[in-house]
């Protein structure tokens, strides 16, 4: 029973996004840890409860097909944005991936395949995909349709590094650039802040540089626009 702790972050959630979150929004960050908020018109951010998929999850035996009814949220949430000419930004803490340090799957597998069922039967809405967990950059391709023909352009799922220096990565914050008319995600610039080797003293205060950026090159954010950067 989660009630307590996801009322608590709903309260944390709703104080960060200020006039953004909504009774709707409170009400479902409190029942189980997700929530959607409009910072634009025609924008809708979904952020996720992924922890509920993970692995490391413990649920109930056997497992429920939607754990706390997420999946028909988001099923639900991109079916009325693409009604209302919107684009959606899915975010989340641990991604649908293997990982590249264990090579095991983050997620259960049947909700993983969910998940991309999903993403594929709402693609035209969705442009975005932004995740954390590791600490790291990395992104994943992955394509729209089941043949795969359109994988270039499709927008890549984006593992994005912390703030945080934990587990020994610079802080890195990053800005989003959105298309003016569609508000979908054009291009992602990532600033770090250099904190020096192990054992030295910090920068006071930290100063962030620019790392690199994926350009705003399309009208939206594809696996294309990052082949092409890696080729640069």
């Amino acid at each position: 029973d989660n009630t307590s702790f996801y009322a608590a972050q709903a309260n944390d959630s709703a104080a960060l996004c200020a006039g953004a979150f909504d009774a709707a929004a409170r009400a479902t960050a409190a029942a189980g840890g997700y929530f959607a908020i409009s910072p634009l018109p025609k924008l809708r951010v979904l952020s996720l409860n992924t922890v509920l998929y993970s692995i490391d999850a413990t649920l109930p035996s056997p497992p429920p097909d939607d754990p706390l009814g997420q999946f028909a949220w988001l099923d639900s949430q991109l079916t009325a944005a693409a009604a209302g000419g919107e684009s959606a930004i899915l975010v989340a803490h641990i991604p649908p991936i293997v990982d590249s340090f264990t090579r095991k799957s983050m997620w259960r597998k049947a909700y993983a395949t969910k998940y991309w069922a999903l993403l594929r039967e709402h693609a035209a809405v969705v442009s975005a995909q932004l995740f954390g967990h590791s600490h790291y950059d990395e992104f994943r391709v992955w394509a729209r349709t089941g043949d795969g023909a359109d994988v270039l352009a499709s927008p890549p799922l984006l593992q994005l590094a912390a703030v945080s220096p934990i587990y020994g990565n610079n802080p890195t914050v990053y800005e989003l650039v959105l298309d003016d008319e569609s508000l979908r995600l054009i291009g992602v610039r990532a600033h770090y802040a250099a904190l020096g080797g192990s054992g030295s003293t910090p920068p006071s205060p930290l100063r962030f540089e620019p790392e690199y950026a994926a350009p705003p090159t399309d009208s939206a954010l594809t696996n294309g626009a990052y082949a092409r950067l890696a080729r640069s």
